[in-house]
């Protein structure tokens, strides 16, 4: 009865908010109800676990960069670390999903099965669950074991999906993957726009800007594009969702984000088969990571979460100005201030910081350098390998390391010797 005058008295909202908050209750109950009916698997897999250990857990499928760099570091990580005991994991997959081409590949890999999802849920409601959880999530997306370098991919392309990919790489004359470069910055639009799907029940964090501090401009790119045009490579620009196409007559220099072009199997297909990946922090640069792809990172921030252990590996870090000093701060104040692992925007704001970008000559420059490296024409001497010294003599060891393989930009350095 007191429902029913509530609901007289406040008219229909008062009626739809009873009405959501019984199905909110049902919803709860069926899940409940399903938690129960996998109990006896949970237990079955318990009583096993003396001759085979059951794991269950996620993929990480809603960012691409973990989706690639979790999952490959587990397998690498499972494959050196195999026990007497035997263990086989199933995993699920969670709404959304970045990339549907990389969960295929992922598929051909993997123990790939929804009702893992119900299983796991069950198994981590009980006590003693722990061991039968696969730990994907918290084994993170950093290489700091050295697991990369020592070990192949482990995806692949089948035939028909190479062929696919050859035949649109035919549409621009190229036929050789080493004469095509990818290029990539990180816009506002597809992080706000992801925000939307994750948050429409928390409308108020889909306009967050507490990542924008990573962000480029693609333009200043263009000179480096133009450069390695001249010298015969094609340049593709990626992204899903960006903020505004590139402006170029040159047609070595391919918009792949804006022109319509765009897949998501493409996606996948151009990082792993390009010559390098010229990026600042972000998802894809995990994809090429995964396919062994040379990488520079440009705008790299926040600096001690470089990429250190990446083997061809070349980065520039944005600089950090003082607002009330009127200059950057060195190296060595980034480190002992704590900057150097600043993660949000109003971080640095609160520290009067300005997070300044690399110039398009700075971004040609360590361009031009992976390109004569891995061309074998690069000459490097004992000055320059002083100033490497220096820059990592005040870089420091922690959890977030292993062994150091990148190399900071030669002409960079040159240039900001202040910065010492």
């Amino acid at each position: 009865m007191r429902q029913i005058k509530d609901i007289h008295k406040g008219g229909i909202p008062v009626f739809l908010r009873k009405v959501r908050s019984l199905l909110s209750v049902i919803f709860l109950m069926k899940n409940q109800i399903q938690m129960l009916a996998f109990v006896p698997f949970v237990i079955l897999i318990r009583l096993l676990k003396p001759i085979i250990v059951l794991r269950f857990g996620p993929l990480i499928s809603d960012r691409i960069g973990h989706l690639a760099a979790n999952t490959e570091l587990y397998l690498c990580e499972k494959h050196i670390s195999q026990s007497e005991k035997a263990v086989s994991d199933f995993l699920y997959i969670r709404k959304p999903v970045s990339n549907s081409q990389l969960v295929k590949m992922w598929k051909r890999r993997l123990k790939i099965f929804a009702v893992a999802e119900n299983i796991d849920k069950c198994n981590r409601k009980l006590p003693g669950g722990s061991v039968h959880y696969v730990p994907m999530i918290e084994r993170g997306d950093r290489d700091t074991r050295d697991l990369l370098s020592g070990s192949r991919p482990h995806l692949y392309f089948t035939d028909t999906e190479l062929q696919r990919g050859k035949v649109f790489l035919k549409k621009f004359g190229i036929r050789d993957k080493n004469s095509f470069v990818c290029f990539h910055g990180r816009d506002p639009h597809y992080i706000r726009n992801l925000a939307r799907l994750q948050s429409r029940s928390h409308p108020s964090k889909v306009g967050s800007r507490k990542h924008d501090y990573r962000n480029s401009d693609i333009d200043s790119f263009i000179p480096a594009m133009e450069e390695l045009s001249d010298k015969g490579y094609y340049c593709f620009r990626l992204g899903a969702i960006v903020q505004k196409s590139i402006r170029t007559q040159n047609s070595r220099i391919v918009d792949y984000a804006c022109n319509g072009m765009r897949t998501e199997f493409l996606d996948i297909f151009l990082s792993a088969n390009c010559r390098f990946l010229v990026t600042d922090p972000s998802g894809i640069e995990s994809v090429s990571m995964i396919f062994r792809v040379p990488l520079i990172h440009v705008n790299m921030v926040p600096l001690e979460l470089t990429s250190t252990y990446v083997k061809d590996c070349l980065f520039i870090p944005k600089k950090l100005w003082l607002k009330n000093e009127h200059r950057f701060m060195t190296f060595r104040e980034i480190f002992e201030s704590g900057a150097g692992r600043f993660y949000h925007t109003e971080k640095y704001e609160n520290s009067g910081i300005v997070v300044v970008q690399n110039s398009p000559e700075e971004i040609e420059d360590v361009v031009l350098e992976m390109e004569a490296r891995l061309n074998g024409t690069w000459i490097d001497n004992s000055e320059l390998d002083s100033l490497q010294e220096k820059f990592w003599n005040l870089f420091p060891q922690s959890e977030l390391h292993g062994r150091f393989r990148a190399r900071i930009g030669t002409s960079f350095l040159q240039r900001n010797l202040d910065l010492f």
